[in-house]
């Protein structure tokens, strides 16, 4: 009998604190915010050249003029600022191998020319070993999918290559780098200011 009591007693309890549980109500609320995206942008170039005589010449006389196309494009998402360096020189075959080679004089020869123009054009200015792009529309940068050509002719002068140039190898190659044009990033990296103009 007491045992039937208390278990009855515990049935009663449990089902009034199940019902007190179930009116009891607390304040509450939620929100949330979808995911942000921040995509980054690209910054990429491709150089490509184009050669009449494919990348060789051989038996170069003074006066001849090679066309030799070079051009640097945007090919990223974003816009550029552009500066190129060139890698040229003259060499000489010792002994099977091609060495650098300087003329007694110092002299070079060579006339590089875009579009009929000597470079570097008014487009370009240079500042210590490198040449700024400041031309185009607006000023001074490429935008994504810009291509521009560089060179289209690369000439040996007549009156200044002399005897010392025969058998002689001149080497031309070409390095261009990109940035950002915003942020001041071309300062910051490059010690230019925005508009490709050397500080």
């Amino acid at each position: 009998m007491k045992t039937k009591i208390a278990l009855s007693l515990l049935v009663i309890i449990f089902v009034v604190v199940a019902s007190l549980g179930a009116t009891m109500a607390w304040f509450s609320a939620e929100t949330s915010i979808e995911d942000n995206v921040f995509t980054a942008g690209t910054l990429m170039i491709e150089a490509g050249e184009s050669w009449a005589d494919d990348y060789e010449v051989e038996n170069w006389n003074p006066g001849d003029c090679e066309d030799k196309e070079v051009t640097v494009e945007v090919t990223g998402s974003k816009s550029a600022y552009i500066r190129m360096q060139f890698d040229d020189g003259w060499y000489q075959e010792v002994e099977g191998d091609w060495v650098a080679w300087t003329h007694s004089e110092n002299v070079d020869p060579i006339t590089i020319i875009v579009d009929g123009q000597d470079f570097p054009t008014d487009d370009w200015v240079l500042d210590g070993d490198w040449y700024y792009y400041i031309g185009g529309d607006p000023a001074g940068y490429l935008a994504s999918g810009d291509s521009l050509k560089v060179i289209s002719q690369v000439c040996l002068d007549g009156p200044t290559a002399d005897n010392e140039f025969q058998g002689k190898q001149y080497r031309l190659g070409f390095k261009f780098e990109a940035i950002q044009t915003t942020n001041n990033a071309a300062y910051y990296e490059w010690g230019v200011n925005h508009y490709g103009v050397p500080e």
